[in-house]
């Protein structure tokens, strides 16, 4: 099957789930619901959907009540919590994030990244709205490609790494991203916009 038509079937049953637990709906009278990532920009291959709960409220109050709502769909079997505001990490943004997890009998697997805001942090827009701007058919097929090969060979390379790969550096193989990567092992996700 081809690389588009996948990814366009990886968003349908997104969509599909967004409906079924009615995530949407259950958090956004707690804040503004902005999703973004792969299911935003329509380069999904993968369970996997990303979103930042805007609200006014203090992240750390506001967390327990967005589980607290999210566990009444009953479709999720695995939460976690991080408080990357006050523990951080260089690899995520400072906030609080909510992770679900789903693996059904069958063996389909999904997750949900919520992060907490009071706003998005400038740089987040800005890259976002860099990285909306710079793709194009042929940048979306080699990066949906990308991520397909990066998946069937079990390589844990983020979907970030692969954007800056083809976008910055016209990476269009397996073989280049790894040879990409070796050659810049320190890359920082924060020096995307060339």
């Amino acid at each position: 099957m081809e690389v588009m038509e996948l990814s366009k079937r990886w968003k349908e049953r997104a969509d599909e789930i967004l409906a079924t637990t009615k995530l949407t709906e259950s958090i956004s009278n707690l804040g503004k619901v902005v999703f973004t990532g792969s299911y935003e920009l329509d380069l999904m291959m993968s369970g996997d959907i990303d979103l930042y709960l805007l609200s006014n409220e203090n992240p750390k109050e506001l967390a327990p009540k967005v589980i607290a709502r999210l566990l009444k769909s009953d479709f999720w079997n695995y939460y976690t919590i991080h408080d990357w505001l006050h523990f951080e990490d260089p690899r995520f943004p400072r906030s609080y994030y909510i992770g679900l997890n789903r693996k059904d009998d069958n063996g389909e697997a999904w997750k949900v990244d919520i992060w907490l805001f009071n706003e998005l942090p400038k740089e987040i827009t800005d890259y976002f709205r860099w990285l909306k701007a710079s793709l194009t058919q042929e940048s979306r097929a080699r990066i949906l490609g990308l991520k397909q090969d990066v998946k069937q060979s079990s390589t844990d390379i983020s979907s970030t790494r692969i954007y800056d790969a083809v976008i910055n550096h016209g990476v269009a193989t397996i073989e280049e991203l790894k040879s990409h990567i070796r050659n810049n092992p320190t890359w920082d996700s924060g020096n995307l916009r060339k």
